[in-house]
């Protein structure tokens, strides 16, 4: 479903002209993952994985190799927009544990409708980009036992058979199903909703004089 906001819907501050005043981004139609540009994966790049077989409860690295044999394994080139985490208290105690997202958009930067769910390494690096003005990143698309797995994911110089040989398949077998609705900033910013600024008050005037 198309997002409709009347602000920037990356940073949360407002739009003049169609333009974000503040990160300059131009407010365009956001787009699904079926929009990107896509081109498939040779078949011939299922041979970086050897010889693979079936297992009881599954082989992630046959599975990949199964869609590149059938042509159901397709790239895109996408643009990061920015990371962010979430967390939750694992079962059985208290410690916390995060899940860990990508933003990103098409190349002409029309944001993506959703966010895919990435592991911690890729996570850190991604961040690490965005902090260095680097915005470049590949989407991966396959089809496997009637279902979608997409994986967002940065190249950093690899061949794409160098990153499928080592965690870039099972990355995408493990995580690629858990993708969510594109998380959009309130109007104003993160930190900039009422209840945020109440918060802040109250720590500024409680655990701040501390």
């Amino acid at each position: 479903m198309a997002i409709k906001k009347n602000y920037c819907i990356f940073c949360g501050k407002e739009l003049s002209d169609g333009k974000c005043v503040v990160c300059g981004r131009e407010a365009k139609p956001s787009i699904s993952f079926d929009e990107l540009e896509y081109q498939k994966v040779p078949a011939e790049a299922a041979e970086v994985f050897g010889v693979q077989k079936k297992k009881l409860f599954g082989n992630n690295l046959y599975s990949v190799k199964e869609m590149i044999k059938n042509g159901d394994l397709y790239i895109a080139d996408v643009y990061f927009d920015d990371t962010y985490e979430t967390e939750y208290e694992s079962s059985g105690d208290s410690e916390m544990e995060y899940n860990y997202y990508i933003q990103f958009s098409s190349p002409d930067q029309a944001p993506c409708e959703r966010d895919c769910e990435v592991t911690a390494g890729q996570y850190r690096k991604i961040k690490q980009m965005l902090q260095e003005g680097q915005h470049e990143g590949k989407l991966l698309w396959g089809k496997w036992k009637k279902k979608n797995y997409y994986y967002v994911f940065a190249l950093q110089g690899r061949t794409l058979e160098a990153a499928l040989k080592t965690s870039l398949a099972e990355s995408l077998m493990d995580y690629g199903t858990e993708t969510e609705k594109r998380r959009i900033p309130p109007k104003g910013g993160f930190g900039n909703s009422a209840a945020d600024k109440a918060f802040d008050a109250i720590w500024d005037n409680t655990v701040g004089k501390l």
